[in-house]
């Protein structure tokens, strides 16, 4: 039986029940495992992930909360130095990471083998579509998930389900207003088609058509297919509108940007905008990785992310601890972290504020069990990760509230961001600049600053946005249709003025010669009725006259 502190134990199951209803599941062989308060597993794809580095770090930061909490350093998450009972001054964790392999099947496994391992809560994993296999799971087993990367909507509300990063529908509202503030109207999506993917591009139409935007056309692509990819990008060359949204992993970048590249869709005629989920430092390890070439990666300086950031204080106190790691010390604490290179952790990606966040979201709701207080005594360790609450790396940590569901990362504390990718001085290699998103009179438009904007480097090296071709051409048609009436009247003041003065002639002459006609009527109807008159003549003759 389950300690009372652990809360009920998995639906319907014992812990000796028969294997047949967990294979259905494809859990272990013996399904459950009691949890062990002091662990937790960590889902981490540290394998065919295209950015081996990126992923190590977020590793780590996510292994240095598990170290921050039990030392009770309070230097990123306060809390950690706060407790409210005795036992909870001996409590200590332990975390071990579970390699995901970036995929659905993988993440199965790596949540089998953690669950095996007597983990009582875990972080992760990365990919939407991965949660989505393993909440149902997490919530047959009383085994609370906490993701630091998965966003999308169709895991609001799922039992057992948490997360530290905004949700796709907070994202998509921060790519519609990138795209309003630049005075566009027309885009198109070009999408991975998985369960984020699709759900994303659909809650950017709708958003868009909320927002008096025209509905954009969707084309989607297979994860980690080439050919598809390629597909993908021949079909939207062919579309007349000029600015892109991409949703897309690492591992589909070289497909789709090779393409572009090669049918001149990375020049300053376009715009491309970014989901959060690469980064140019992903580009820049494909480029070393000989996927994509360094000309390609050239054409890439102008490229645009929007979404939300990390509060700028707290990402900065967590940058300070996350730079006085080495990679011996990630090493030691977990032999998978061995390789890492110095340069990481002096500007780790924003993605290891999250999974710090998510472990120490974990970390809490663990120690209020273990304390078992009034409050807790008969909550699972789910339920109280819902009600976890505290300062995080990446700013203010809560879930749930006005416009989220359950589990749903608060995202009052983030701020709207657009990066704009550009080369570092001398290497070649890709860096962005973050720039605040400022709200505009239209409450769905952002703009940036006119600083900002001054700033702005697009593709092709271009200093000013591209034009919306739509809305160039309907500018053109509309400026031919006004030149054509402009001709219409010139003929017709040239041609039908003079035209108007000669019918005027004429009626006048009309005219005139009517009333001749009319003045010689009446003489000769006058003279018609004169009296006869007399005159004499020499003597002996008379004349008759009218």
């Amino acid at each position: 039986t389950r300690p009372p502190y652990l809360g009920s134990s998995p639906k319907n199951l014992s812990v000796s029940e028969p294997p047949d209803r967990c294979s259905r599941l494809r859990m272990s062989e013996r399904c459950f495992t009691a949890p062990d308060l002091h662990k937790i597993g960590v889902l981490m794809p540290l394998t065919d992930n295209g950015d081996p580095q990126h992923w190590k770090a977020m590793a780590c930061a996510a292994l240095l909360a598990v170290a921050h909490f039990n030392a009770r350093d309070g230097s990123v998450v306060p809390a950690f130095s706060q407790h409210s009972g005795l036992s909870s001054l001996a409590f200590n964790l332990s975390a071990r990471l579970y390699d995901t392999a970036y995929t659905p099947t993988g993440a199965v496994e790596a949540f089998r083998v953690a669950q095996d391992a007597g983990s009582a809560g875990l972080v992760g994993p990365y990919r939407s579509a991965s949660s989505i296999s393993l909440y149902p799971r997490g919530d047959f087993l009383n085994l609370p998930l906490v993701s630091y990367g998965s966003t999308s909507v169709v895991l609001s509300n799922k039992p057992a389900f948490s997360r530290t990063v905004p949700t796709d529908e907070d994202s998509a509202a921060v790519v519609v207003s990138a795209i309003g503030g630049f005075g566009w109207r027309n885009f198109n999506i070009v999408h991975v088609n998985d369960a984020w993917g699709s759900p994303y591009a659909q809650l950017i139409a709708a958003r868009a058509a909320a927002c008096g935007l025209n509905p954009p056309l969707k084309i989607k692509f297979e994860y980690d297919d080439e050919q598809s990819a390629r597909e993908a990008v021949r079909t939207l060359s062919k579309q007349p509108q000029t600015i892109v949204v991409l949703l897309a992993f690492v591992n589909d970048l070289p497909g789709i940007f090779n393409e572009a590249d090669a049918l001149g869709l990375l020049s300053g005629s376009h715009a491309w905008i970014g989901s959060r989920s690469f980064s140019p430092a992903s580009v820049n390890a494909l480029v070393d990785a000989g996927r994509i070439s360094n000309t390609t990666r050239d054409k890439l300086e102008g490229m645009l992310q929007a979404g939300h950031a990390p509060n700028t204080e707290s990402f900065g106190l967590f940058k300070q601890s996350f730079a006085r790691l080495s990679p011996e010390e990630c090493e030691a604490m977990d032999p998978q972290l061995g390789g890492m290179e110095p340069s990481t952790f002096a500007d780790p990606p924003e993605n290891t504020a999250y999974a710090f966040d998510a472990t120490a979201t974990v970390a809490l709701a663990l120690r209020e069990q273990r304390e078992g207080n009034l409050t807790s005594a008969n909550l699972s360790t789910a339920e109280l990760l819902r009600r976890v609450s505290f300062e995080g790396a990446s700013g203010a940590v809560s879930f749930g509230g006005e416009g989220h569901g359950a589990g749903d990362r608060n995202v009052a504390s983030l701020s709207s961001e657009l990066r704009s990718w550009r080369q570092e001085d001398g290497a070649g290699e890709l860096d962005y600049v973050p720039l605040p998103l400022e709200a505009g009179a239209n409450p769905c438009f952002a703009t940036l600053s006119p600083e900002a904007a001054a700033g702005m480097v697009w593709l092709g090296g271009g200093s000013t946005p591209p034009r919306d071709a739509i809305l160039v051409a309907e500018e053109e048609e509309r400026r031919r249709r006004d030149e054509a009436q402009a001709l219409v009247w010139k003929l017709c003041v040239g041609v039908g003025v003079p035209g108007l003065l000669l019918l005027a002639c004429g009626v006048a002459l009309l005219f005139y010669s009517f009333r001749l006609q009319s003045r010689r009527k009446q003489l000769l109807w006058r003279h018609s009725r004169l009296p006869l008159r007399f005159s004499h003549t020499a003597p002996g003759g008379k004349c008759l006259l009218l």
